[in-house]
């Protein structure tokens, strides 16, 4: 029920910020968005059954639409080209190494749940999404350097994710 409400705001987040534009849109629809989010979280608000099943029809979809849109954007470079740009190996190092890094170290001060702390280092530890690809492809920078990163931090986390798995015990 609450997964609905995420999607739904987003998109209305979306439309708002097309209506007013520029970075003005952005910040009133996200702020109103956040407060229909917040209300609708906290009085529990149910949703219209044809909008849950809208919804949720829709997003079925997200995660293969994305894998393909980060595919078309791979199909303009070469594989090899990926695994020889540098910067990718810098930006996956913080990504899947000094970000967890921080968590840990920041984390184990706040709380004093094993669980807690694993999973969030963990997420942490995750490699970049999809949705980076996306953007790029949206707001017209370099998708196929984008899609080099999703390349290169995903094929790296097989090695870090169980690095930071055993680490955490």
């Amino acid at each position: 029920m609450k997964d609905f409400s995420i999607e739904l705001i987003w998109t209305k987040v979306q439309m708002v910020a097309t209506l007013i534009g520029g970075w003005l849109g952005y910040f009133l629809g996200g702020l109103d968005g956040l407060l229909i989010a917040l209300i609708i979280f906290v009085f529990d608000v149910p949703a219209p059954r044809l909008v849950r099943e809208i919804v949720s029809s829709v997003s079925v979809a997200t995660v293969p639409s994305s894998m393909i849109v980060v595919g078309a954007t791979l199909g303009n470079a070469r594989l090899l080209d990926a695994l020889k740009e540098k910067s990718v190996y810098l930006i996956s190092l913080v990504r899947l190494v000094l970000i967890p890094a921080i968590v840990l170290f920041v984390l184990r001060f706040l709380t004093d749940d094993p669980v807690l702390l694993a999973n969030c280092v963990i997420l942490a530890a995750c490699p970049s999404a999809v949705l980076v690809a996306i953007l790029s492809l949206q707001y017209g920078t370099d998708a196929v350097y984008a899609s080099k990163g999703i390349l290169v931090t995903t094929a790296l986390s097989m090695i870090t994710l169980p690095v930071w798995a055993y680490i955490l015990g």
